[in-house]
């Protein structure tokens, strides 16, 4: 389950100062993907989800620097990319309509596929970080617009029905 998002701000909060942008942009997303990659759908375990950190680092990297909002977009589109590049593992997921797999999902297409929300996930992020200034502690609106984003994915997750035929039986669910 996802942990709480003051979790998230404590790690960036804690996070060594550096006078390398790439640095910073690396440790500030390794600490986003630790906490969104413990999020699970409803009914499983953590492990369906991995961020990929190196998309989310690059699309950080080609953002100009500012002193406004304007790098909220930027931000979202970064987000976005790298839960679009995500791994999605099956394996994590138990449902007793999947009497064919054992009750466990055995089968996961391309993360833009599998979470069916992406784009409502990027719109709760834009939203809530609009009111996000260097002057309000970035850190805890920052981590409350990432974990309510990624609360927002539903999983497409895919099991196989009974024998003889195995059909495959797709089932959204929310991530928790």
């Amino acid at each position: 389950m996802l942990p709480s998002y003051t979790v998230l701000a404590h790690n960036i909060l804690n996070l060594s100062p550096t006078t390398s942008a790439n640095t910073g942009m690396t440790n500030l997303t390794a600490q986003i993907a630790d906490f969104m990659n413990q999020v699970q759908a409803a009914g499983g375990e953590p492990g369906i989800f991995a961020l990929a950190q190196s998309v989310v680092v690059a699309a950080l990297a080609a953002l100009p620097p500012v002193s406004d909002n304007s790098w909220i977009n930027g931000f979202a589109n970064a987000f976005e990319a790298g839960v679009t590049a995500a791994i999605i593992t099956p394996g994590t997921v138990t449902n007793a309509a999947w009497i064919g797999s054992s009750g466990i999902d055995v089968n996961t297409l391309p993360s833009a596929s599998t979470i069916t929300t992406i784009a409502a996930a990027k719109a709760q992020l834009i939203s809530d970080l609009a009111n996000v200034t260097s002057s309000n502690n970035p850190p805890y609106p920052l981590a409350q617009a990432i974990s309510d984003a990624t609360l927002k994915f539903i999983f497409l997750c895919i099991g196989l029905g009974p024998p003889p035929t195995f059909v495959p039986i797709p089932l959204p669910l929310a991530a928790e």
